[in-house]
């Protein structure tokens, strides 16, 4: 068999003359809705950490986009890709999102986490 159309896929690689693999497939230069509302929300944090708790913003540097809207295998479709469903987190303030010690109350503010009964 001819192989030479291999020639015209990126990535692609052959492994013995029956079997053909295709390794890596060609990433588009389109980006995903969900990558550019991600970009519009770094640009309308200016870079730093939106969380806000007792109405005081936090002061570091933002390096994660945080979906308020998840669930499983929601996060980055529909509503949660927007823009104004996200928020540019530290890793701090990501991290005790995640872990549920601050909830989400409205825009970018959010509270403490109550301590329950036995909790420390």
């Amino acid at each position: 068999m001819d192989y030479s159309f291999l020639d015209k896929i990126p990535g692609a690689i052959t492994k013995g003359p029956r079997h053909v693999k295709v390794i890596k497939k060609a990433k588009t230069a389109r980006k995903t809705r969900d990558e550019e509302e991600s970009d519009k929300v770094r640009e309308r944090s200016g870079g730093r950490c939106e969380i806000e708790v007792k109405g005081t913003r936090c002061r570091r540097r933002g390096f994660h986009v945080h979906h308020r809207l998840a669930g499983n295998g929601q996060r980055g479709r529909n509503d949660s890709a927007l823009a104004k469903n996200k928020d540019h987190a530290c890793s701090q303030c990501h991290q005790k999102i995640t872990d549920g010690d601050l909830v989400h109350v409205k825009g970018h503010a959010y509270r403490e986490r109550p301590l329950g009964k036995g909790e420390q």
